[in-house]
């Protein structure tokens, strides 16, 4: 394990995957479970005509696998997070660099990736992530981190596309703005439980509770890029295996999945497949995000 410690706030990453098992701040801890990437997503509807390839892929069976962990410390590379507020030079920042790829068992990797990690003294973590995709897989339901937060954080502060669920394909009945809710009230209710309550085209989402907060954002250099994300108090497998919403179990934590991309809804029940301008399918990645957990 690599353990970052500053002033107020202890992280633990494991270096067999290079993934965060441990978020504490001021000696409470955020996380239930390691943070992780994540490709999969409970099939929809219109998801089950080509459901059956991503089965194949195992792509709702991966892992993530770290081949290679280095760190240094450094001062903050960009000027935002390299000067204080009264313009003097700020602390040195630890920065993790980590080779690692996404894969199921038996199978070729997924994605191979060279992802940089920066712990900021103040305790922000800047994910950089380059994602080589084997362009053997089939398109993606989606690409982004799943965290299984403290079930007592369950107060939702978002900006981006609401305030009902929108996604890429999706999304002209709800209109830019700050919007509030809880990560039950997000899920939406659909009588055969599957992927839903997602938000497109956010630019922060902020999950707090009992004196426990975590701000997620876009860090991309571009100005224009934002992402999706989903809140819920169940996990996507419950989603999949239960066939009625009356037979959904909590898993007991907020459930935050923070998408780069996410695939469209599109009408392949019944219609045509999705559109490719609305599928998963580049065969590289390259997007950034800022967590800042925090006690408030």
């Amino acid at each position: 394990f690599l353990i970052i410690e500053g002033e107020g706030f202890t992280y633990k990453l494991d270096s067999l995957s290079g993934l965060f098992t441990s978020l504490k701040v001021h000696d409470r801890e955020l996380l239930d479970r390691p943070i992780d990437f994540n490709l999969w997503r409970a099939p929809t509807d219109n998801d089950v005509p080509g459901v059956d390839l991503w089965k194949l892929e195992r792509l709702d069976h991966t892992g993530t696998r770290a081949y290679e962990v280095t760190w240094k410390t450094a001062k903050p590379a960009d000027a935002a997070a390299g000067r204080e507020a009264d313009g003097s030079e700020a602390p040195e920042a630890v920065e993790i660099s980590i080779r690692q790829s996404v894969a199921s068992m038996s199978n070729q990797p997924v994605l191979r990736m060279n992802n940089k990690v920066t712990v900021f003294a103040d305790g922000r973590i800047l994910l950089d992530v380059q994602a080589d995709k084997d362009p053997e897989y089939a398109d993606l339901p989606r690409i982004g981190l799943r965290l299984f937060l403290s079930g007592s954080m369950k107060k939702i502060r978002y900006f981006g596309m609401g305030p009902m669920e929108t996604y890429i394909d999706k999304h002209h009945a709800g209109h830019h703005g700050i919007f509030k809710g809880t990560a039950a009230s997000m899920q939406e209710d659909y009588i055969r439980p599957q992927e839903s309550g997602s938000h497109y085209d956010c630019d922060f989402v902020t999950v707090k509770g009992k004196g426990l907060c975590l701000t997620a954002a876009s860090a991309d250099t571009d100005p224009d890029s934002t992402f999706s994300f989903n809140a819920s108090v169940y996990t996507q497998e419950e989603l999949e295996e239960k066939r009625h919403n009356y037979e959904l179990e909590p898993c007991g934590s907020t459930v935050l999945c923070i998408d780069h991309r996410m695939a469209g809804i599109g009408s392949h029940s019944c219609g045509p497949e999705l559109l490719p301008k609305y599928r998963v399918s580049a065969d590289t990645f390259r997007f950034s995000f800022m967590l800042k957990p925090e006690e408030i």
